[in-house]
């Protein structure tokens, strides 16, 4: 043995002093570490997973770096390959040994997350959370991890009952007795969630495999975020619009239709609200809501939000008319019949491209009209 490479930790509640035992190897009294890594794993004396976790943040995170880099390197990937290199290149080290650590939520590895979202969406940091994780339709991280706690077990009651995962998962199950904060007890609150505590109790997997056991786990995870996820997005007021849409939490047709970023962006600032119109812009400024009046009109009394710019202020009368004839034509509905508000919606999650560039030419005529008025 190697004294220099040889350490003792203490495993222990944080409110327990460290052993005053001293430990020796030979005449070389071999020293006390508060951590201690091990497979890529850093293990604390506490058996607390902040440090580790914040470690695996910080490798992700260059990770996603990279990615990004090539992202706008080549002006942009579509959904399936984007998705694909994330999953590929920075799931693997954002969810490293979750099993283990995955039941407590990092908010730090949701908003990596967050950002790997904005990234291919065009939105900044402003844009509410619950629209583009909604439109983009991924799996929230705190689910996946969850799904891996689930796995670990399949893979530990999959065991002899000899090997050592196993008889440490079974003491581990009479410490949960007199103990709250154990794996086990982790474990069980997410097989609960998941309608599985019958397996999770009878320590049995009934011969389903971990594939069916886990995909069973994670829709059933996302139905009830689904739920929470519907609360979110009623109680934002930024979300005006995005509620009118009515959308699930799913991957939405304008995130896989094969756009520039700039055409994307168009789209997912205008359905989250932070489209730069009067109404978004006026609360920054103290503007009461009512008095964010669009500056282009002659009447100056219509407030500037999205129906108002994309459906009814007269300024861009001519290209509205000619987007719409195209809009008809294409996708065989007739505007008359319908309200302002069944336009907009229409609008918004119908022929993307089309309504993405029409966006687009109406934004560049406002831009200018408002700097000449400015200078």
């Amino acid at each position: 043995m190697n004294c220099d490479k040889t350490k003792v930790m203490h495993i222990r509640q944080k409110s327990s002093p460290c052993s005053d035992r001293v430990f020796k190897m030979g005449n070389t009294t071999i020293e006390y570490t508060p951590r201690y890594r091990y497979l890529g794993l850093t293990i604390s004396e506490t058996l607390e997973y902040n440090e580790c976790v914040n470690e695996l943040i910080t490798a992700s995170s260059r990770a996603l770096g990279a990615l990004s880099s090539k992202y706008f390197l080549v002006d942009g990937f579509d959904y399936e390959t984007y998705t694909k290199l994330f999953t590929s290149t920075v799931v693997p080290i954002m969810d490293y040994a979750s099993g283990v650590w995955g039941y407590k939520p990092y908010d730090n590895i949701e908003r990596l997350q967050y950002r790997a979202i904005r990234t291919f969406m065009g939105v900044g940091k402003c844009s509410p959370i619950p629209a583009i994780c909604g439109d983009m339709g991924w799996t929230p991280a705190y689910i996946r991890r969850q799904c891996n706690m689930i796995r670990l077990w399949h893979r530990i009651t999959s065991m002899h009952v000899g090997r050592i995962p196993n008889r440490i998962f079974q003491w581990d199950s009479t410490l949960s007795e007199k103990y709250k904060k154990t794996w086990y007890n982790e474990l069980k609150s997410v097989m609960e969630k998941c309608e599985l505590l019958e397996l999770f109790n009878n320590n049995y997997t009934n011969g389903l495999s971990v594939k069916f056991i886990a995909n069973y786990s994670e829709l059933l995870l996302r139905q009830k975020h689904h739920d929470k996820w519907k609360l979110d997005i009623m109680n934002m007021p930024k979300l005006r619009t995005f509620r009118c849409l009515e959308t699930n939490f799913e991957t939405q047709q304008y995130i896989t239709t094969n756009m520039t970023r700039q055409q994307r962006s168009t789209l997912a600032r205008m359905r989250c609200g932070t489209f730069p119109l009067e109404l978004e812009l006026g609360r920054y400024r103290g503007i009461p809501s009512n008095r964010r009046f669009c500056k282009v009109c002659n009447d100056k009394v219509s407030v500037e939000d999205e129906k108002h710019f994309l459906v009814k202020c007269p300024l861009y009368l001519c290209e509205r008319n000619n987007a719409f004839a195209d809009f008809q034509q294409r996708n065989n509905i007739d505007f008359s019949v319908l309200s302002d508000d069944e336009i907009l919606i229409k609008l918004l999650t119908t022929d993307c491209k089309l309504v993405s560039n029409y966006i687009f030419n109406i934004s560049k005529i406002r831009t200018q009209l408002l700097s000449h008025c400015d200078i």
